[in-house]
């Protein structure tokens, strides 16, 4: 499905049934994941790349960077929420209506914030 952008590329684009490469990636990326509305990877120096969205307002076709977030091994994708491993800590970025970011609050972030453990 398409529906967000979520194959990277424009919104507009039919859904695909076979693969497609995602232009606009750089090379080198060691984990994917996809959930809902959006896909992100981890890139050969730990950068996370996303793209699609839930809003037409947050959603981006191209993959673009998520920033203030540190060397990450791993990423994992929610229905409308991402988290992070970077080093031994967890940072995580989306929406958080029941409270799926772990931070003990229903606030929802737009940008990556470590989670206490």
């Amino acid at each position: 499905a398409n529906f967000a952008g979520q194959l990277g590329i424009t919104r507009s684009a039919p859904n695909a049934l076979t693969p497609l490469a995602v232009p606009g990636l750089a090379e080198g990326q060691s984990r994917v994941s996809a959930g809902y509305h959006q896909t992100c990877a981890v890139g050969p120096a730990g950068e996370v790349t996303c793209w699609g969205g839930v809003t037409d307002a947050d959603a981006e076709a191209a993959p673009t960077q998520v920033q203030e977030l540190p060397a990450t091994q791993d990423v994992s994708v929610g229905a409308f929420h991402a988290c992070a491993v970077a080093g031994a800590d967890v940072w995580c970025w989306g929406q958080n209506s029941s409270d799926q970011l772990g931070d003990g609050t229903q606030r929802d972030r737009t940008t990556p914030e470590r989670v206490g453990l």
